[in-house]
């Protein structure tokens, strides 16, 4: 590899300040681990939320971000899926960790092989890098068989159990066919995928979205589009699930805003019940009926479910577009210092795509 070169991040000094790209070890893959030079990053709600406050973060200065896109520069030792010069996209894990290495706003990042996949070389970076915590998050909702205790820092919380098959090349028999599912924010990053993840187990999707965004929604898969703004919107969900031929199995939603949140608990109970799984860590004064398990979808760490995923289905889904590159990317700028600016754009709201900063 010659001389190491110079890593950058965007630093995080201490909660609620601007972010200050300048000079950052250059990060070592141990165990199972790969260096990623990064091609690209993207923006999730949960990056602002964490420079906002500071929650999750472990050590200062932090560097945060959660999806890479580019190609391996150095493999760690037991790292057999992967060699230096793939082309890959991942999902880092700083959230969890909370180790600077692990950080997505950076030239250079740590990425466990639990949590990468190589994509085709007709995918670019800038559109790859859309779906890594989407994927993950989408995988734990739908897929996660078992009550997964979360950190000690999020203590009470757990994540929903909607125990369905996960999708397989193996088998052509769509295992979850017979079922339906509502979303609520289908065009979002997390509700593109979820969408689509559902759709190839062969789950009817109900998808809640901005009428401008239909097509996007249906893109992804949903066989329903209701628009979010519907002055009966509650009415026409119920309706649509009770109209539909499969068996109920609950709300997803990628939104998780107190308004969005009683409007699906409105849903369930008309329903009479079901699981509601949050994409974010948020949870007011909403009464909650008993017929009704609430819980926060936490991705990130380590389990059966989204390893096997990663290894086995991702990479071989994107090759034959299994999964499409959805939402579109909106491209910030090329460089660590727009990621403030995006992150200042997805506090202010996006729809219909996802904020991306290409690095090279």
């Amino acid at each position: 590899m010659g001389s190491i070169p110079q890593n950058k991040a965007a630093y995080l000094d201490k909660p609620g300040s601007p972010l200050v790209v300048r000079d950052a070890p250059f990060p070592k893959a141990g165990h199972e681990e790969i260096v990623v030079r990064n091609a690209a990053i993207a923006i999730n709600p949960v990056d602002w939320h964490m420079t906002d406050s500071g929650m999750f973060i472990k050590q200062w200065p932090a560097v945060v971000g959660c999806d890479v896109a580019g190609e391996v520069y150095e493999t760690g030792p037991g790292v057999d899926l992967f060699k230096i010069g793939d082309r890959v996209i991942g999902h880092a894990i700083t959230l969890w960790s909370g180790r600077p290495q692990d950080g997505a706003f950076q030239l250079y990042t740590v990425l466990s092989v639990n949590k990468a996949a190589q994509p085709p070389p007709s995918i670019p970076y800038k559109d790859g890098v859309v779906l890594p915590m989407a994927l993950e998050t989408a995988m734990c909702a739908l897929f996660f068989d078992r009550r997964n205790p979360l950190p000690d820092f999020l203590p009470g919380i757990f994540t929903p159990v909607l125990a369905l098959p996960c999708p397989s090349f193996k088998d052509t028999v769509k295992l979850s066919a017979g079922k339906t599912i509502v979303i609520y924010g289908g065009s979002s990053s997390v509700g593109s995928v979820t969408t689509q993840l559902a759709a190839s187990s062969g789950i009817h999707v109900i998808s809640i979205v901005g009428a401008k965004n239909f097509a996007l929604a249906k893109e992804s898969g949903a066989a329903q589009c209701i628009d979010h703004k519907d002055l009966i919107l509650v009415d026409r969900v119920v309706e649509a699930v009770r109209k539909s031929s499969g068996e109920f199995v609950g709300t997803v939603d990628a939104i998780s805003l107190p308004d969005t949140i009683n409007i699906d608990l409105n849903i369930l109970e008309h329903l009479g019940g079901g699981h509601l799984a949050l994409a974010h860590p948020h949870m007011g004064e909403e009464v909650v009926p008993d017929n009704v398990e609430v819980g926060m979808v936490w991705s990130g760490g380590f389990n059966e479910i989204t390893d096997s995923m990663w290894r086995a289905y991702v990479g071989a889904a994107l090759k034959f577009s299994k999964i499409k590159c959805l939402p579109p990317p909106t491209i910030v700028g090329k460089g660590l210092e727009y990621v403030q600016e995006a992150l200042s754009l997805s506090k202010a709201g996006v729809s219909g795509t996802k904020l991306v900063i290409e690095l090279e």
